[in-house]
């Protein structure tokens, strides 16, 4: 006689077994998605930070346009400086560009021991105090872009802002973005092309502060050097920059008289 066997419920076994593949699909499923999904988030990323470079600088160009298309809100120069400039070959970028701004200077009182560090205020473009080391060297990178990380630097073999004659000053601009914000000071004169003719800004040295009034203001091209003058009648401080921002291949120049 045979033995009698068990039943045995296939139907349990069935579902057990459709259980076990449905959440080996489900795992199998979610493991997927997070690896399609990886991609695509650094697709997204790298478009936003594409895009946090392109717009502005995009803008900062349209900015520039009338003020590149226009001389009347530029200063004359003489003719005999045209013709003592045009004897002369400059190159750019680099420190040859900032050695041909010193020779153009004629300015009567030129200190270039000076090494107190002072401070710009340009309250119209939101610069408050920035630091504004003197007579730094446009010849020397390493020097410039040392002083360059804290504000902004005066031109050695300029006069210094207080004595008589022409005084340049020049700082980085740049793109914002994730990395530098329009508060750093590596591109604090990025804010410039915020600044208008009548504006007014302070030098403070020595516990003075030095009022200036800005009287012209305009984006040049990178070799032209007319934003140079012969007169030392006046004290006259010459903001410069890189324009389109961070890119150089052009500047914007803001000339502001002593008051």
């Amino acid at each position: 006689m045979l033995p009698i066997l068990p039943k045995i419920d296939t139907r349990q076994q069935g579902a057990k077994q459709n259980s076990q593949q449905s959440a080996v699909v489900k795992r199998t499923k979610k493991k997927t998605t997070s690896y399609s999904l990886f991609p695509r988030l650094l697709l997204i990323g790298g478009l936003v930070l594409i895009l946090s470079q392109i717009i502005p600088l995009g803008w900062s160009m349209l900015a520039g346009l009338p003020l590149s298309s226009t001389s009347a809100m530029f200063m004359p120069v003489t003719q005999e400086f045209i013709e003592r400039l045009g004897t002369t070959k400059y190159i750019d970028p680099g420190s040859d560009w900032f050695e041909a701004v010193v020779a153009q200077n004629h300015s009567l009182v030129i200190d270039t021991g000076y090494k107190k560090s002072m401070k710009l205020s340009i309250p119209r473009a939101n610069i408050m105090r920035i630091n504004l080391a003197a007579n730094i060297p446009g010849s020397n990178p390493e020097i410039y872009d040392e002083a360059l990380k804290y504000g902004v630097a005066h031109l050695k073999g300029t006069a210094v802002p207080g004595d008589n004659g022409l005084t340049v000053i020049y700082g980085h601009s740049g793109v914002t973005g994730f990395f530098a914000g329009r508060s750093s000071p590596q591109i604090v004169f990025s804010r410039l092309d915020a600044v208008s003719i009548g504006d007014t800004m302070t030098i403070e040295r020595d516990g003075k502060e030095l009022r200036y009034v800005v009287s012209s203001k305009k984006i040049i091209e990178a070799q032209d050097l007319g934003f140079m003058t012969d007169s030392t009648e006046k004290e006259r401080a010459i903001l410069l920059t890189c324009w389109p921002l961070g890119i150089g291949t052009k500047r914007l120049i803001v000339i502001a008289d002593r008051i």
